[in-house]
């Protein structure tokens, strides 16, 4: 997965995306009142600039307006070359329109087709940039809402011909409508500030870097032979914070080096399936280390010490985990390129089983309980 970090990032969208001072002054819904009404007090708490600091990325340039649709032949048309050619030199493409074709009933083959010519003007004018297309969705909202109910497209009809399209430019999707969940709301329509967290963790979801791991059982490997094929042997002492539980963990590690130097870093993952995690880690200070495991740590759960030897093998880097409390058997973690790639181990590491699916295995659990020995 992509890097972002120092990444320009531009927006092209409608009043979902705008931000007083920061999108188009003529088209602005979110300023003043209607910023107060929806909790947001910042640009920081938007959808786009969520993600933008998420990924350690740049903003460049939003070029949003409120009512506006993809489709049409108007300059403040989605598909327009005017609004195609105004997002200044990114790297980074985030287009998330849509809503108002659906609301406004423009026919299916007009929304499909002017969406393609939108994403094929941009990948004219921005060859180099990676594009992404959001999903549609409808907000949850118990009062009167936005959209006449009567007058909207089905959703789903639109999302296929969002997806279609961005597969025929060579764009990525967001595929957020694939969660099925709504998002809060002011109006059914305009997110909260609860709504535009929602919209930001789901598609990071999609652009974060993904972890894809197989986590294996091995019998106890000689140390010795481990110190000749290791890159490095480091010793861990990682802790985990309170938020930990499920399919999440958020924990603080101190790493030492062989030349004695210490690196803290925190680190949350939440799993989407065995394998595959979405993963954040971040560099802190050895004062920021101390002051959460004073302030943040989770009682109920044990400090896991461990040495683990980074061994090169086969292109990829095996991870020889070795605790205190096993006197037999160790881990072996391989980092894949998919669920699917094939792997092989050398002659010196002696595979018990596979436990990547087994949540026993999972480091935050075995803070609380260590399962006996094979």
């Amino acid at each position: 997965m992509t890097d972002y970090s120092g990444k320009k990032f531009s927006i092209l969208g409608d009043s979902i995306s705008t931000f007083v001072m920061y999108t188009p002054t003529e088209g602005v819904f979110y300023s003043g009142y209607l910023c107060r009404q929806a909790g947001i007090a910042g640009v920081r708490d938007t959808w786009w600039m969520r993600i933008i600091n998420e990924l350690g990325g740049e903003f460049c340039m939003n070029d949003s307006w409120a009512g506006t649709t993809v489709s049409g032949r108007a300059v403040l048309c989605g598909c327009s070359e005017a609004r195609t050619a105004a997002l200044g030199e990114p790297d980074v493409i985030l287009v998330f329109m849509g809503l108002n074709d659906a609301a406004y009933g423009v026919p299916l083959g007009d929304f499909a087709a002017d969406y393609s010519l939108m994403l094929s003007r941009l990948r004219k004018n921005y060859p180099e940039a990676e594009i992404w297309c959001g999903t549609l969705m409808q907000g949850d909202y118990a009062g009167s809402s936005f959209f006449n109910a009567d007058a909207v497209m089905p959703f789903e009809t639109f999302n296929d011909a969002i997806r279609e399209a961005a597969a025929a430019n060579s764009c990525r999707v967001a595929d957020i409508a694939s969660f099925g969940l709504p998002y809060d709301s002011v109006d059914g329509a305009h997110p909260n500030y609860d709504g535009m967290k929602e919209i930001a963790e789901w598609w990071l979801r999609f652009m974060r870097p993904l972890e894809i791991e197989r986590k294996l059982l091995i019998r106890m490997p000689d140390s010795a032979v481990l110190d000749e094929q290791c890159d490095e042997r480091l010793e861990i002492s990682q802790t985990y914070l309170t938020g930990t539980g499920g399919d999440s963990a958020v924990r603080v590690r101190k790493t030492v080096y062989p030349d004695g130097k210490a690196v803290f870093t925190k680190n949350e993952k939440k799993a989407l399936s065995a394998m595959t995690r979405v993963e954040r880690e971040e560099h802190i200070s050895e004062e920021e280390y101390r002051i959460l495991l004073s302030e943040k740590r989770d009682e109920t759960l044990r400090t896991i010490e461990k040495t683990r030897w980074r061994i090169p093998w086969d292109g990829h880097t095996l991870e020889v985990d070795v605790f205190p409390f096993w006197k037999d058997q160790a881990f072996c973690e391989i980092e894949l390129e998919s669920e699917a790639e094939e792997y092989s181990l050398p002659d010196y590491i002696e595979l018990i089983r596979d436990v990547s699916a087994e949540k026993e295995y999972v480091n935050s659990a075995l803070a609380k309980n260590i399962p006996a020995e094979d």
